[in-house]
């Protein structure tokens, strides 16, 4: 009879991946999972003893690495903010003492050395005459006779200037266009001013011409001009002449 068939066995082990398979107590065990197991036991606990020996140094060196390789926060610089300044008050502009004024010396009027009542004839043969309100005080040179409107005072002034009083008792002015009097010449006043003043030229040939205070001379115009009186022109011809009548003559 065949062994095998006595013992119902094979002689052959039972194989596989792993190798030959022992059976302990029923149960099949690869016999190179039972090595390992049987190593793992052994070689285990002296793994775990000595492997810490050798690992932490290596740990330290690389966990002291890794901090050496960080960078280094350098902390930002505490700024001490700067004061508020206060700008200085100003300095105060020293106040000069006023020189005091003394009050204008008033110009007195100049005073009367002489007087004579005279008619004023132009170059045209017409006498001046010296209108009232209705007329708004202008002088005109127009009438061929002589009445009380054509009679003049005639102020020698110690200035070495002259006036002329009318009958109405007025003043003859000569204004310097402000106003647009337009040089028209008037005997509305009746104060004596520098308007009121004329220095009178003697021409010859008992011709005289009139200078106002504002360097013009008074002209006696024709009909075109409605016989008027102005003191515009700075030039004299035969216009700005004039002949002083004595009153009784």
């Amino acid at each position: 009879m065949d062994h095998t068939e006595k013992t119902g066995r094979s002689n052959k082990q039972d194989t596989n991946c792993w190798g030959p398979i022992i059976e302990v107590k029923g149960i099949k065990i690869p016999l190179l999972a039972l090595a390992l197991l049987v190593i793992g036991a052994v070689v285990g606990p002296v793994i775990a003893y000595v492997t810490p020996g050798i690992l932490d140094p290596l740990i330290e060196i690389r966990a002291r690495e890794i901090v050496e390789a960080r960078p280094t926060w350098t902390l930002a610089p505490t700024y001490t903010p700067y004061p508020t300044c206060t700008p200085p008050p100003p300095t105060p502009t020293p106040t000069s003492t006023p020189t005091p004024t003394s009050p204008p010396t008033s110009t007195p009027t100049p005073s009367v050395l002489q007087t004579e009542v005279i008619a004023l004839k132009t170059f045209h043969g017409r006498y001046v005459t010296a209108m009232d309100a209705g007329w708004n005080w202008e002088l005109r040179a127009e009438t061929e006779a002589r009445g009380n409107w054509e009679k003049f005072i005639l102020l020698h002034l110690d200035n070495g200037k002259v006036a002329l009083k009318t009958f109405h008792g007025r003043f003859v002015s000569a204004t310097d266009n402000t106003g647009c009097c337009d040089w028209i010449l008037r005997a509305e006043t009746r104060e004596r001013g520098k308007a009121e003043e004329f220095t009178l030229i003697d021409l010859g040939n008992g011709k005289v011409a009139f200078e106002t205070a504002y360097g013009r001379y008074v002209t006696a115009f024709d009909a075109g001009r409605c016989w008027m009186l102005r003191a515009e022109t700075q030039e004299l011809s035969t216009w700005e002449e004039f002949t002083i009548v004595p009153w009784q003559q």
